[in-house]
């Protein structure tokens, strides 16, 4: 075997070891996935309204919003809106409140609520993370604006948590009892949850019921979990290639030496 081949088995072998790093590390959490690079830090610790019994120590309360937006007879004008933390951002486009005879302004908040305090959320979803009441009101009146000619856009950050694998989805409710879901995009690699937002009132982040064995793959007759067999499997393969190299380079080895005699 020559230098250039046992380099490029060593080179397969390396990477081959690296999958199985990529494999273990992506199996611990959604927080070990993070790409090995300088500089990337771990996600900025979630601020609850009532944290886990294991984060009360540590937890900072979350913030508050408010903006006052102009309104004429031509209606609004765009305005975004972000908490302190960052856990929330509305966006109201421009004509998207109705303007309103006598009414120049429309104040809105934006107030983190404790989600045991509300209704449960349709189906089998749960909450993630706070709920959140946004409240708008014309002034001077003081009268309530509940829905929106244009839909605002709503972007929520949810915590990071053990055996959360996706499938997040916005849900929005104007008292605060019945929940509707909104059509989501949701990014994992930030959570963050994003969508139109039709009408203001309770909104927060849902999803389905996190499982002891979400990160399990165990067979329906009963056998193994399929990680460790993966891992197994290509374990074996690098030995296999190392194997390889170093029989290569005896047998070479070995030709030089016959030649020579």
């Amino acid at each position: 075997m020559t230098r250039r081949a046992r380099a490029l088995a060593w080179g397969a072998a390396v990477c081959v070891l690296y999958g199985v790093s990529a494999i273990v590390s992506g199996h611990l959490s959604p927080v070990a996935r993070r790409p090995i690079l300088d500089g990337i830090a771990p996600p900025t610790a979630y601020r609850w309204v009532t944290p886990p019994p294991e984060l009360a120590g540590t937890n900072q309360p979350p913030e508050t919003a408010s903006a006052s937006i102009a309104v004429d007879a031509a209606g609004n004008g765009t305005k975004v809106i972000t908490t302190g933390d960052a856990q929330v951002t509305l966006i109201v486009p421009k004509g998207a409140i109705a303007p309103a005879p006598g009414q120049h302004d429309v104040d809105v908040t934006i107030q983190p609520v404790d989600p045991a305090t509300l209704g449960a959320p349709p189906g089998a979803l749960e909450v993630a993370g706070n709920a959140y009441l946004l409240s708008a009101t014309y002034q001077p009146s003081g009268d309530a604006v509940t829905s929106l000619i244009v839909p605002a856009e709503l972007v929520l950050v949810y915590p990071v948590l053990p055996n959360d694998h996706g499938g997040h989805t916005l849900i929005a409710s104007e008292k605060g009892k019945r929940w509707d879901t909104i059509e989501t995009n949701d990014l994992v690699s930030v959570a963050q949850a994003d969508g139109p937002l039709q009408t203001f009132g309770y909104a927060a982040v849902a999803k389905a019921p996190s499982s002891p064995t979400a990160t399990s793959s165990v067979s329906p007759s009963g056998g193994s979990e399929s990680f460790p067999l993966t891992i197994v499997i290509v374990g074996f393969a690098v030995v296999v290639l190392i194997a390889g190299v170093v029989l290569g380079g005896r047998n070479s080895r070995q030709r030089r030496s016959s030649s020579r005699r």
